[in-house]
């Protein structure tokens, strides 16, 4: 349905004459007559009855003008609030994390909220290439994000400040022998299937882990809890980054490796191009609070 048609059906309603409708929506009698029969058409009901004396509503047409308003009123709002959005005149903000950032972002989400209650907040979570596939098509403003796929970010699009970069920890069992040592060797891990949401072959996984963590074999899966409660039911170890909080989860403990072991670090993103000074904020503060010793 045209808008224009319905706010030309509008002024027509309220003027009652065509010459004067006409004028006051800059048009002609003629396009103003061709959009009436247009929306009429649609709507397979008489708005007017007219003749060469008179212009009258309808009893549908009354009541389409009632509708109408609101339905105008409506869109005009719409309008003027994606605008203001554009423009940063409205705060939003469409962030997107990966696998493990939930637990990252939590603390410092809490008080940006309560300092910043007015501001539009929707978060998603998504595997990483895909989390990236969002970010490149617009359809969010922030992600955080592992390094795994950054390299295929055009360069100097993103504005990109580290935020997490200790060592990963071992998770395992509480009855997993190895929970009685204070560290694990990569040794001590031989005999142990290593639980991974790694998505690639066996020989791709073995490429990528073995050359530092000799594990038995590999036991693949798709979420972090699902992760979580394989390792609970001593099927495998995983590595898991250190701001996971295995407090949440009884019956798992975590483990540091004797030597640093620190496979992915962790971003906060924005594209430098991004029109809301509130997503820039944002990020350079979460930046300077999960990371103060770092970027600059």
């Amino acid at each position: 349905m045209d808008i224009e048609n319905i706010k030309c059906f509008i002024s027509l309603a309220e003027c009652l004459n065509f010459t004067k409708a006409a004028e006051k929506e800059h048009t002609t009698q003629t396009s103003m007559s061709r959009k009436i029969n247009s929306l009429e058409s649609e709507l397979h009901v008489t708005l007017f009855h007219r003749d060469r004396r008179s212009v009258k509503l309808t009893s549908a047409g009354t009541e389409f003008y009632t509708q109408a308003k609101k339905l105008i009123e409506l869109y005009d709002q719409s309008v003027q609030t994606v605008q203001n959005i554009h423009c940063g005149l409205i705060r939003e903000l469409k962030i997107g994390l990966g696998l493990y950032e939930d637990a990252l972002i939590q603390s410092y989400i809490d008080s940006y909220m309560a300092q910043n209650p007015s501001v539009r907040v929707s978060c998603l979570q998504f595997r990483y290439h895909q989390l990236l596939e969002q970010f490149q098509e617009n359809m969010l403003d922030i992600i955080l994000t592992s390094d795994q796929f950054l390299n295929e970010l055009p360069p100097g699009q993103a504005e990109q400040y580290l935020i997490h970069d200790a060592p990963w920890m071992i998770a395992l069992s509480c009855r997993n022998p190895l929970c009685e040592q204070e560290r694990i060797s990569r040794q001590q891990m031989s005999d142990q299937n290593l639980v991974t949401m790694y998505e690639g072959s066996i020989s791709q996984l073995f490429d990528y882990y073995c050359r530092n963590l000799p594990v038995r074999g590999f036991v693949h899966v798709n979420t972090l809890n699902t992760k979580i409660m394989l390792v609970r039911a001593n099927v495998g170890i995983a590595l898991l980054p250190s701001f996971v909080p295995l407090q949440q989860y009884p019956g798992v403990c975590f483990r540091p490796l004797e030597e640093d072991y620190t496979p992915r670090k962790f971003y906060i993103l924005c594209k430098k191009d991004n029109p809301s000074q509130a997503v820039h904020d944002f990020v350079r503060n979460c930046a300077k609070s999960l990371y103060p010793h770092g970027n600059g």
